[in-house]
């Protein structure tokens, strides 16, 4: 492998070498700024366990500073704020803050919209961010199983809100055999006619779902379809370069997609990062050993920034040939 030689010049930086077989980039990098969470979804934890903040969480300037690095040595051009739950976040507005100042070309936030309509003002900071509503369900009894809160309420109230500012929102709805499979033409219809773009995940192998009863839940792309053709008709539309979603057309109602990672795999055009709130960046989410980026936080920016064109050199390494093959890690505490 060559190095990128760190005398280059700023502007040379985001030139890297990643010596990777399918000609990969990194271009989207997803923040984590808590691993806090306010619900406790079946897929993401096991019975009884919640997710909060952890001890080494980064402060928002360290957090805005390491991203600001990433983005001028990868050229990252497109931000995704996560958690956990980044709207129970404290540092949320200094995050929106220093992100607007970063000037990506494309900033979205993913949420389980608990605190949507709450704190839907402070993300006028970013005009025009694009929002992904986790919602797995339209149904109070399965939504409070599902979650283990009584929120679906309020998680509506937050989408209502947020339409009304003409925000673009997606709805994301994970997949679940024994759970779900029975709201998923309701899910469209509610899209549909709030005209929004709905779109289907396949359940994925990490944390304690992938070595208990995964079988059960697992739902196929295939199968999603075979339902949702017998009440609308469907055309696929053509994928997008980097994009994680397969979409479909219903004709005359609207646009859904399915992110069919167990099936359609798409790690072969992969360009995410995931930095969480302790400084860990992940180059695939199928890695347990995240490489920290604690340490440029102690050295001078041109240093921090030849240190990390080989941690992202490392960072692509990471990354799966061509199907994700499962994760011991949670995935709500890398980004989702």
């Amino acid at each position: 492998m060559v190095n990128t030689p760190s005398h280059l010049p700023t502007s040379a930086i985001g030139l890297i070498n990643y010596d990777d077989p399918h000609q990969r980039t990194f271009k989207s990098l997803r923040l984590g700024i808590t691993k806090a969470c306010n619900l406790s979804c079946v897929y993401c934890v096991p019975p009884g366990f919640t997710l909060v903040e952890d001890e080494a969480d980064l402060s928002a300037k360290e957090l805005i500073y390491l991203t600001g690095l990433i983005k001028e040595v990868a050229g990252i051009t497109k931000l995704r704020l996560t958690g956990g739950e980044p709207l129970i976040s404290p540092k949320l507005e200094q995050i929106l803050i220093g992100v607007k100042e970063l000037n990506f070309a494309d900033v979205g936030l993913t949420t389980n919209g608990v605190y949507l309509k709450k704190r839907l003002h402070l993300l006028n900071h970013i005009p025009q961010i694009r929002l992904n509503v986790s919602l797995d369900t339209l149904a109070k009894d399965k939504f409070l199983k599902i979650t283990g809160y009584d929120k679906l309420e309020q998680i509506l109230a937050g989408i209502d809100e947020a339409l009304k500012l003409k925000l673009p929102i997606k709805i994301n709805m994970l997949l679940l055999k024994d759970m779900n499979a029975d709201d998923i033409l309701a899910m469209l219809d509610f899209c549909f006619k709030k005209n929004l773009v709905c779109r289907f995940i396949e359940l994925m192998k990490m944390g304690h779902i992938a070595s208990s009863n995964y079988e059960d839940k697992f739902l196929s792309s295939k199968d999603l379809l075979s339902l949702v053709s017998n009440k609308y008709t469907i055309k696929e539309l053509a994928k997008p370069k980097h994009s994680t979603a397969i979409y479909y057309q219903a004709v005359n109602f609207g646009k859904f997609g399915i992110i069919a990672n167990e099936t359609v795999p798409f790690c072969q055009d992969c360009d995410r990062l995931r930095l969480t709130s302790c400084g860990e960046l992940y180059g695939c989410i199928s890695q347990a050993r995240p490489m920290s980026l604690k340490p440029l936080l102690k050295l001078n920016r041109e240093k921090a920034k030849a240190e990390l064109v080989v941690i992202l050199q490392k960072s692509m390494k990471q990354k799966q040939l061509y199907k994700f093959k499962g994760s011991s890690t949670i995935m709500q505490t890398i980004g989702g």
